[in-house]
Parts: C-alpha cells; structure tokens; sequence
C-alpha cells in the first residue's frame, strides 16, 4: 500500500512540475535568441540561430509591403514564448518578446 502511494505521488508531482518546467525553458531560449539578435542583423542569421537552436519559425510571405515579420516561438499547449522579429531589406528593424497563453 505504501509503495502505491509513493509511486501515486511521484507521478503527481512529475505531471505538475513537468509543463512549468517546459515554459520556463522555453523563456530562457526566445531569450537567448532575442538577446543574440540586434538591430541590422542580417535575417537570414536570425534564422540559421533559430534553427540552431531547435526553435520553431514561422516567416512571412514576400509581398507589397516592405515590412516582413519572422515569428519564433517555442513553448508547450497553451503556453508559448515567441519573438516577433520585423525585417525590411533582409536587415532587423525590431523585435518584440512576448508570452503567448
């Protein structure tokens, strides 16, 4: 019985520390990556840094308009870091951390 409860407990605090976990290692990599990045950094090693480091991106299509976005989170169900980089010319112009719930 003891052994049930031991094992019933473990199980419960692995499932309540687990997606804390997951956000908050996902808030020290959108960081890490926002940190690397400055102003008129070419895009395509924004990119090539998000890749390395395991981050999901998601890019604007080419259109009329001059400014593009490149949007890169990583997080866990409803609770999401991203970085929304805005590019004109292939060069960073602004970039922006924030919490998605």
């Amino acid at each position: 019985m003891k052994r049930k409860t031991i094992i019933v407990i473990v199980v419960l605090i692995l499932l309540l520390v687990y997606p804390f976990w997951r956000v908050n290692k996902a808030k020290i990599r959108i960081n890490h990556f926002s940190q690397q990045i400055s102003m008129g950094t070419p895009i395509e090693t924004a990119e090539s840094l998000a890749l390395k480091l395991n981050l999901n991106i998601i890019k604007s299509r080419k259109n009329d308009s001059k400014l593009m976005t490149l949007v890169v989170w990583d997080g866990w169900a409803f609770a999401r870091w991203t970085c929304f980089v805005s590019y004109e010319k292939n060069k960073v112009v602004e970039k922006k951390v924030l919490f998605l719930d």
